[in-house]
């Protein structure tokens, strides 16, 4: 075997680059199959058979692990959920952030994950500085009302990308430190601070959370003087900052708690194989429609929104995988924790962690930059000094080298197909926009078939604007009562029952409405809602004289 360990630092390096220009080209609209997303994912997967021959060139051993056998489980339900339960209905996005992690997690294995903690810190510093060049106006925002988003369409999965980026850079600057090379320990310590301030700004609370979660794992395994005292005052005050972290933005976590309330609804329906991949958007709304329906009183009226994420990345899992997803997720997360590890496995159990913290409040594997990214960590907490096991061979290499590369590309290809058809969730979006832009009555019962898989409140109302206009007045009201049920802070659903009431002549029902109009109270103020609001109250004073 020729032994040539340069050839794999050389791999690395290159995805360690990928790692740091992914979010900076990603920058297409969320849940679209683009062109320069698959492409990234292509270089990923020609590195990944690069990595297999060069293991095999180098006579590198790699022993199996636990965390292999997670991921392989893993995939394998994911491969049944794509094939069978959701057959022809796949949204071919989440499929392409999933195959994205598993492409990396297979190329760090193979190559090693040397580089992985210096790319993220440096991915982490570009994004910062991003950040800071938003603040200071020099760099459009990628959201019209947030003005801080770095590479991503809002503060959200920024915090989470900085979140891993920060811990990476303790995790170097720890090392070096404690190795006696003083230089390089203030760098990633200066870093690191610069990261934190951009983390801040942020103002992520999900990404503030995990990071004091994971750098808080650390401390068990420590020694020093007063442990227990500490560890126990430390975890006091988290809990303490949990609640204060709750009151600073109230709205933002009841509406969490409510996205997870529905969320156990929609598990309910098919508790132990989930709904399919990619499903979530097309269940969830219902529910909350349902949900309202039952509970009109509910103290969620006021923070209930479109809501297309789980923003609990388990709980996702449970409602598109079923109980079976959940489970082998925990026990993927579960190998990668347990035990002592060597030194690198520790340091990825602390990105792990953080990540994972992450994940429990916000939507990460949303994007595929952050699948590759979890797919890395994971490896790193299988990887370790190979002192047995059995040597990569060319026999072996070579086919699983040539699979990778044919099939991996096959793959790329089919979800590039899928994602310009209807089995997007984004392209049916596009085309439901395009024709209510372009309205024409004949589209209505094509309209009605898109609705049943777009529970969208705004698209629903809409669509009662159009059959209301065509003289469809029972199934305009349908729409309208189900965009409401929907999204019970919204006027406009009931401004279009209260204009059916006064066509009808039900006078009783069109002053119920009226009142619910203006007295209901409105997340966000327009023109829209000034005029449905006068023009209701205008009415009622009517009435009144009469």
């Amino acid at each position: 075997m020729i032994h040539r360990p340069h050839i794999s630092a050389v791999w690395q390096i290159l995805f360690g680059m990928l790692i740091v220009c992914w979010p900076l080209f990603d920058t297409g609209a969320s849940g679209a199959v683009t062109s320069e997303r698959l492409l990234l994912t292509g270089v990923a997967l020609g590195l990944f058979a690069a990595a297999v021959l060069t293991a095999a060139c180098t006579g590198a051993r790699r022993p199996w692990n636990w965390v292999d056998g997670g991921v392989g489980l893993c995939g394998g339900w994911f491969i049944l959920q794509v094939a069978f339960i959701g057959p022809g209905e796949t949204d071919p996005y989440p499929v392409l952030t999933g195959f994205a992690g598993f492409v990396a997690y297979g190329f760090f294995r193979m190559a090693g994950t040397a580089g992985l903690l210096p790319a993220i810190f440096v991915s982490g510093l570009v994004q910062s500085g991003i950040a800071f060049a938003q603040c200071a106006g020099w760099v459009v925002s990628r959201h019209s009302y947030y003005g801080l988003t770095g590479s991503f369409p809002n503060p959200g999965p920024l915090g989470g990308w900085l979140c891993v980026a920060m811990l990476a850079a303790a995790v170097l600057a720890e090392q070096a430190g404690r190795e006696g090379r003083k230089s390089q320990a203030v760098l990633f310590g200066v870093g690191g601070l610069v990261i934190g301030i951009a983390l801040w700004l942020t103002d992520s609370r999900a990404a503030w959370v995990g990071l004091a979660v994971a750098l808080f794992s650390t401390l068990p395994g420590r020694r020093f003087r007063c442990k227990r005292s500490i560890l126990w005052t430390t975890a006091a005050v988290g809990v303490l900052g949990v609640g204060l972290l709750y009151g600073y933005k109230k709205e933002s976590a009841d509406g969490r708690l409510l996205i997870w309330r529905v969320s156990a609804e929609v598990i309910a329906q098919r508790p132990l194989v989930g709904h399919g991949i990619g499903t979530f958007p097309e269940r969830y709304m219902f529910a909350q429609a349902d949900y309202f329906a039952r509970n009109p009183g509910s103290r969620f009226v006021a923070v209930a929104d479109q809501v297309s994420v789980p923003f609990n990345e388990l709980i996702g899992i449970v409602c598109e995988q079923g109980a079976v997803g959940g489970v082998l997720a925990l026990l993927l997360v579960g190998a990668a924790l347990w035990g002592g590890g060597t030194e690198t496995q520790r340091q990825g159990r602390v990105l792990l962690v953080g990540l994972g913290v992450f994940g429990l409040f916000s939507y990460p594997l949303t994007f595929p930059a952050f699948g590759v990214v979890a797919g890395a960590i994971l490896a790193r907490c299988a990887n370790r000094p190979a002192v047995s096991g059995r040597t990569v061979a060319w026999r072996a290499a070579l086919p699983v080298g040539l699979v990778a590369a044919l099939g991996g590309a096959c793959v790329l290809w089919a979800i590039g197909r899928a994602g310009r058809t209807d089995r997007s969730h984004y392209v049916r979006l596009q085309k439901v926009s395009e024709r209510m832009r372009r309205y024409d009555p004949a589209a209505l019962p094509w309209l009605e078939r898109q609705a049943r898989r777009l529970p969208v409140a705004e698209f629903y109302t809409d669509l009662g604007d159009r059959l209301l206009e065509a003289d469809s007045i029972d199934r305009a009201a349908d729409y309208y009562r189900r965009s409401a049920q929907m999204i019970p802070s919204r006027l406009r659903p009931y401004d279009g029952l209260f204009r059916i009431y006064l066509r009808t002549g039900q006078t009783d029902s069109a002053a119920v409405a009226a009142r619910k109009i203006v007295t209901m109270p409105v997340k966000v103020g327009n023109t829209a809602t000034i005029r449905i609001r006068r023009s209701a109250a205008g009415w009622l004073e009517a009435q009144r004289a009469e």
